[in-house]
């Protein structure tokens, strides 16, 4: 049998966001307008990403990028007990620098919620992941507008989710 690694992990992360993504969004959204409504849309991702493909995306975007992984040799087990790096990156744009500011916090809550310490199992139950957060790295905002001052200026804003993700597999 062929190992699962990277790439079925993966796989698996990116469907679960597509799947669950949504309702954590609106929840996030109900919440942070019980207190004040800044106006701040929350739309689904438009694109999903498997390396760092950055040219002409749509926001909001989504990349799913393994980094590095630990194959922790040391134990010697029939097994694969690995630890994979990954990115979950997000691009949203809005109106204002405030409001793209805002969609990414907004994003991050949905995104703890759905994915922190979540464990997911192939459908042959062959293989397994369990998805750590570990922190979050947010850029600055920045236009991609040609035409500075023009009133319709859209800004963006990205953020970086680094997980664990820790694989589980007989060999």
């Amino acid at each position: 049998m062929a190992r699962h690694l990277v790439e079925p992990a993966r796989d698996m992360i990116v469907a679960y966001i597509q799947a669950n993504i949504g309702p954590a969004l609106v929840a996030v959204e109900a919440s942070r307008n019980a207190v004040f409504n800044y106006g701040v849309p929350l739309p689904l991702p438009r694109e999903y990403f498997i390396s760092k493909n950055f040219l002409a995306l749509q926001p909001p975007s989504v990349f799913v990028v393994c980094e590095s992984v630990d194959f922790k040799k040391s134990r010697g087990a029939n097994h694969i007990n690995a630890t994979a790096r990954f990115g979950i990156v997000t691009i949203v744009e809005a109106q204002t620098s405030d409001q793209s500011t805002r969609m990414a916090d907004r994003y991050v809550a949905a995104y703890s919620q759905i994915l922190d310490n979540l464990g997911l199992t192939n459908t042959d139950d062959t293989f397994s992941i369990k998805i750590i957060a570990q922190g979050v790295e947010f850029s600055e905002d920045y236009t991609v507008s040609t035409q500075k001052g023009n009133a319709a200026e859209m800004w963006r804003k990205g953020f970086k989710l680094s997980c664990d993700v820790e694989f589980y597999e007989a060999l």
